[in-house]
Order: C-alpha cells, then sequence, then structure tokens
C-alpha cells in the first residue's frame, strides 16, 4: 500500500504503520540527516576469551554519511576503556 505522500508505509512493530512523511528526520550534530552502516571492532583480550587468545569482535553501528560520527545511540558502546 502506498501513502498519499507517495512513501511506502514504515512499519513498527505490533503492525501499526506510519506514514513517513509525517515523521521528522533524526539529524546528526553537523545537520545531515543521511545516516550509514559501519562496523567498530573491539579487541577482546585473551583473559576475558574462553579460548584464552586475544580476539577481535564486531559491532554494528550507525554513522553520519557526512562527518562520520556515530549516533549518539551508539556512544556507550564506542566509549574506549583503555
Amino acid at each position: 500500500m502506498i501513502n498519499p505522500g507517495g512513501q511506502s508505509p514504515v512499519g513498527i512493530p505490533g503492525g501499526m504503520e506510519l506514514d513517513p512523511t509525517t515523521i521528522d528526520n533524526e539529524k546528526c550534530a553537523c545537520g545531515c540527516e543521511v545516516w550509514d552502516h559501519g562496523i567498530v571492532l573491539k579487541k577482546i583480550s585473551g583473559l576475558m576469551n574462553p579460548s584464552g587468545k586475544d580476539q577481535l569482535g564486531t559491532l554494528p553501528v550507525i554513522v553520519c554519511k557526512k562527518c562520520l560520527a556515530p549516533h549518539s545511540s551508539a556512544l556507550p558502546i564506542l566509549k574506549d576503556k583503555g
């Protein structure tokens, strides 16, 4: 089903559909409204890994397409502990 605005409805868990033309875009601090997928690599110490070996883990993040800043929802997981 196409909405009057010409956009496909945005599905929300629970079956509710929203017209995307009525929802505000999420903006980066730089003003950009376009986001992309990125991956952060985390080094897992052998002391924390059952195998006893250092390993790399991956975390998906959303980054601004213009300035590459991570979305604020990703900041807690990106904090470097060491």
